[in-house]
């Protein structure tokens, strides 16, 4: 995934700088910013009128949607049993994303490594939404687990801070973001790999800022959904290259189309290298929405300059990357008015 440009030396990304900028647009006493997306909903010779106003009700619906998920979701922690991959660099991405059995999580080291693949790696971690400056919530990973081995100095800090809801709280947050993407496989930085993070580009204020069109239909997970796909179509974009060039995104969205839920996100960058991203959500009782099930992601083209697994020949070409996540056991929390931890919801 490509990089999240930072602001005031914390891991503020770009992507809030640009949120900001267009709540900012909208603000009362502000028109929205015109783009091609609310021309592609509205414009006659697009499409029917029936066909038109159907897209654009669902559009509405999955933004409502998203508000709705990123307000509940604020007061959850997922666990986080997260694969990632290293492999010497290959044709194609896999057309069943996820299924590869190197991804499935192992109790214990398994015999040699299979040709072509260059490293493996475990983590475990917390993942929870926070609300950082201007209102808007993003995700955060506490690793406290790597390959079996502890990570020190670790005593539910993330959740303490989480808590707090301060100022100084979410910087310290974003501290313990990056140090946990020290972690990940391969030379790039990567702070952006969270469940989470497609659902940003489908907030309502984003909605002019992108082009959506009629994907036809599509199961998931034995729900029947409307596919919506959508094209970035604004500078700046919500991500930018190492060299802080726009990298506007595309993807997918599986919709249960009476409810505007979402089943299935699917977000990719190209040009350039492909960087591809997919989240299921399913039902969970213990929260309105439907909350985050598995994460698979795939990268071309990783650099390993200094990757310690590789050796002297594997560092000369790029890599390719595969991860899969998947999330379990979501506790809620909550705060009364004297600040106490309380207990987590049934």
């Amino acid at each position: 995934m490509p990089r999240m440009l930072p602001l005031r030396g914390s891991s503020a990304c770009r992507a809030l700088a640009v949120l900001a900028l267009v709540l900012g647009a909208a603000a009362p006493g502000r028109s929205a910013p015109a783009s091609a997306a609310a021309t592609a909903l509205a414009s006659p010779e697009n499409d029917s009128a029936p066909r038109r106003n159907r897209l654009e009700m669902l559009v509405e619906s999955v933004g409502a949607y998203v508000e709705r998920f990123q307000a509940e979701m604020e007061a959850a922690v997922l666990d986080e049993s997260y694969v990632q991959l290293l492999r010497q660099p290959c044709c194609r991405e896999s057309r069943r994303p996820g299924e590869d059995s190197l991804l499935a999580w192992q109790a214990t080291a398994e015999g040699a490594r299979p040709k072509g693949l260059i490293a493996r790696r475990q983590l475990r971690a917390e993942v929870l939404l926070v609300r950082v400056s201007g209102g808007v919530r993003v995700g955060f990973r506490d690793v406290y687990e790597v390959d079996g081995q502890a990570i020190q100095d670790r005593h539910e800090r993330v959740r303490q801070l989480f808590l707090a809801g301060s100022a100084e709280s979410a910087q310290a947050l974003g501290s313990i973001n990056a140090e946990s993407a020290r972690f990940n496989l391969g030379q790039m930085q990567r702070t952006t790999n969270l469940p989470t993070l497609p659902l940003l580009y489908l907030a309502p204020a984003m909605h002019s800022r992108l082009r959506f069109s009629r994907g036809g239909e599509g199961e998931v997970d034995g729900t029947e959904t409307t596919i919506v796909e959508f094209r970035e179509d604004a500078s700046p974009t919500l991500a930018a290259s190492a060299q802080g060039s726009d990298m506007p995104a595309r993807g997918r969205i599986w919709v249960e189309p009476a409810s505007g839920r979402i089943r299935r996100i699917e977000l990719r960058y190209e040009p350039g290298a492909r960087r591809v991203m997919n989240v299921w959500f399913r039902e969970d009782p213990r929260i309105g929405v439907l909350a985050p099930a598995r994460m698979w992601e795939w990268y071309e083209k990783v650099p390993l300059d200094d990757e310690p697994s590789a050796n002297s020949y594997q560092r000369a070409w790029p890599a390719d990357l595969e991860g899969l996540a998947t999330y379990s056991n979501l506790r809620l929390f909550s705060v009364d008015t004297s600040e106490e931890v309380g207990e987590p919801a049934n």
